[in-house]
């Protein structure tokens, strides 16, 4: 009986819940809950629109006003020559304006060595080709520097003459630090404690006092002076020293072939001048063949004409088939290395130094002779 009685119960249910779906659906009511619905989510699209719309028309707004504080800087100071974001103030770039345009003209002209060679290439890539560093840094050059520093007018020429003779490389290094101030006047303390272009690389003591700065140590032999050693001024900040240490590598990449110096010294941060090299065989074994930028080749034959001149790079351990022939420290060949191949006719070694540990050996293939295996 009672589950007869809930069967009843439900169907009168179901029966009032039809009849109220029909009464709305005639009244109209349903059209107009729907209508509601849908004009409340319009108006919601709406705002969203507006919203998104204001939104974009703000950032717009930004990117304008940064883009014309962008167009408003001058572009020599909107980056530093490695490429840091920080910008200089306009009062300072005014008071440095012909110290940034050189040191932009200087930057401009230099060139990236050969990379990713292992043992072969050096920390630092990028270097100023020697024949550019004498043609960047002239009397009127320097003279002009001297205008934005804090250098006495009286002491302009005899201080130019000196650069001129023998602080090119001095005077281009501290050119690159003028960044947010100038640090061409330290000329005139290195020319005072006698330090010039032959002492480089520098190096500094400033994790104790005295600080110091230490020279090159054939130098200092030659000079004698006491431990390689010289004085600093006091108010040479410690950041201003590493920015000399990194900056001076630019302009000391090696010359080679120097008919006194065969073999010069090289150091782990020196750049090299060497472009587009490859691996490959030759007669003498394993090579690496590429390019030398003429400044720094003054031995060999060559195109004057030429951009960059042709060369071989052979790594020589001490069981490699050169010692044969000739001497790798000398480059002279043995009179005994008697070879129709490896010879002073096929062969001319014009250069050798060492990096990493390991000896390296450049020469070139005279009267056109082919490097490859025949």
């Amino acid at each position: 009986m009672d589950v007869l009685k809930s069967s009843k119960f439900t169907r009168i249910c179901q029966k009032i819940m039809t009849s109220f779906s029909l009464w709305r659906k005639n009244s109209g009511l349903v059209e107009k809950v729907s209508q509601d619905e849908q004009d409340n989510q319009d108006e919601q699209d709406n705002q969203d629109e507006q919203d998104n719309q204001d939104e974009q028309d703000n950032q717009d707004e930004q990117d304008n006003q940064d883009e014309q504080d962008n167009q408003d800087r001058p572009v020599s100071i909107q980056k530093s020559l490695e490429g840091e974001s920080k910008l200089l103030d306009i009062k300072r770039v005014e008071s440095y304006s012909r110290l940034l345009e050189l040191r932009e003209g200087v930057g401009a002209n230099c060139l990236r060595g050969a990379s990713s060679i292992q043992h072969l290439c050096s920390i630092y890539e990028d270097f100023l080709p020697n024949n550019k560093v004498e043609e960047l840094v002239t009397k009127e050059s320097v003279l002009l520097a001297f205008q934005d520093t804090k250098i006495k007018k009286e002491k302009y020429e005899d201080l130019a003459r000196w650069v001129l003779e023998s602080g090119k490389r001095l005077f281009l290094t501290l050119l690159f630090m003028t960044r947010p101030s100038e640090h061409i006047s330290w000329l005139e303390h290195f020319k005072h404690e006698g330090i010039d272009d032959n002492a480089l690389p520098l190096g500094f003591q400033t994790t104790e006092e005295p600080r110091y700065g230490f020279l090159k140590q054939k130098y200092a032999e030659e000079r004698g002076k006491e431990i390689g050693k010289f004085r600093l001024a006091e108010d040479w900040g410690d950041n201003d020293l590493n920015l000399v240490g990194r900056y001076q590598w630019y302009f000391l990449a090696p010359v080679f072939g120097a008919s006194t110096e065969f073999r010069p010294e090289l150091y782990l941060y020196q750049p090299l001048p060497f472009f587009n090299l490859t691996v490959g065989n030759s007669l003498l074994g394993e090579v690496l063949s590429g390019e030398i930028h003429p400044a720094h080749l003054v031995s060999g034959e060559h195109d004057p004409e030429a951009q960059n001149i042709p060369i071989c790079i052979k790594m020589v351990s001490s069981s490699d088939i050169s010692h044969r022939f000739f001497n790798i420290k000398t480059g002279e060949f043995y009179p005994e290395a008697d070879d129709p191949i490896i010879s002073p006719e096929r062969v001319k070694p014009v250069a050798a130094y060492t990096r990493g540990g390991v000896d390296y050996v450049i020469f070139q293939w005279v009267n056109e002779g082919n490097s490859q295996n025949q």
